[in-house]
């Protein structure tokens, strides 16, 4: 399942809007290559970030994003920080970072491209810290942020596992669908578990909201192995929602689920359903 995160490339995207954005540090020292670029190409600005140290280029990331925010220099121009900020994630302290994230709670542009600096330093999501679980485990931080925090976060311990399970049954969709999706990744048996129970639910109470997720879930699991009976189950009720009225985005996801179990009765179910579009069955 892909992952549904932010990651480099994206980091420039939301860099310009970022740089708009208020809680910033401001210190007594003035900036070695801010207010200090005329007559320089972007690249040879970014040359001269690189030879600052990490404490002195993160002074002068500071004073460009503040003076930026109050209309005192070019947000393309301030592109050239965020993107040196990429380049030396590295070079950045884990503390160094979480203590920014926190700083930083009010900010909802700057607090995700702190939280993102963690993707650079550990792209496998490998990385944890007993401040990063209690922010998750705060009722009071933005569920979009829970959303973007978990696929920077490793999640080994039995107590660890058991933050991201809690927050698969959260009632913020988003987050709960993005944790489950997680959770899947590191421990297949508890999302597949939870995605039986989520069918369950649907039969004995009608309720769907977590319904397609949980198919999705289930044909991956059965990609690796399934008997003829737990085929025909999820044929069944592919057949049974694709009946009632869905919006068109779940009607071809589950399509798309019956395509991914790579079994003929599942394409013939598709073919012949009347509710199916005909480029859908083409496809």
């Amino acid at each position: 399942m892909k992952r549904n995160r932010f990651i480099p490339a994206a980091g420039l995207a939301i860099a310009t809007v970022l740089l708009f954005s208020a809680s910033i540090w401001v210190f007594e020292n003035r900036p070695t290559i801010w207010g200090h670029t005329e007559g320089m190409t972007q690249e040879e600005i970014m040359e001269n970030l690189h030879q600052l140290t990490i404490a002195e280029f993160l002074k002068d990331f500071d004073q460009a994003m503040d003076d930026i925010q109050k209309g005192k220099g070019d947000p393309e121009l301030g592109i050239c920080w965020a993107q040196v900020c990429i380049d030396r994630a590295s070079e950045l302290s884990n503390d160094e970072i979480i203590s920014r994230i926190y700083e930083t709670m009010d900010d909802v542009y700057l607090r995700q491209w702190w939280a993102e600096m963690f993707y650079q330093k550990y792209p496998q999501g490998d990385y944890n810290h007993p401040r990063l679980l209690k922010l998750l485990q705060d009722e009071n931080v933005d569920p979009s942020f829970k959303s973007v925090l978990i696929y920077f976060v490793g999640f080994r311990t039995p107590e660890e596992i058991e933050v991201l399970r809690m927050l698969a049954q959260d009632a913020d969709q988003q987050l709960s669908t993005r944790a489950t999706n997680r959770l899947n990744e590191i421990d297949q048996k508890t999302a597949v578990d939870m995605a039986k129970k989520a069918v369950a639910t649907y039969h004995s109470k009608g309720d769907m909201e977590e319904l397609p997720e949980a198919i999705d879930i289930l044909v991956q699991q059965m990609q690796n192995g399934a008997s003829r009976e737990e085929k025909d189950e999820i044929i069944a009720l592919c057949n049974e929602l694709l009946d009632s009225d869905l919006e068109s985005g779940t009607k071809d996801s589950l399509v798309y689920n019956m395509q991914m179990l790579s079994d003929l009765e599942a394409l013939r179910m598709v073919v012949q359903h009347p509710k199916v579009d005909n480029t859908m069955k083409k496809g």
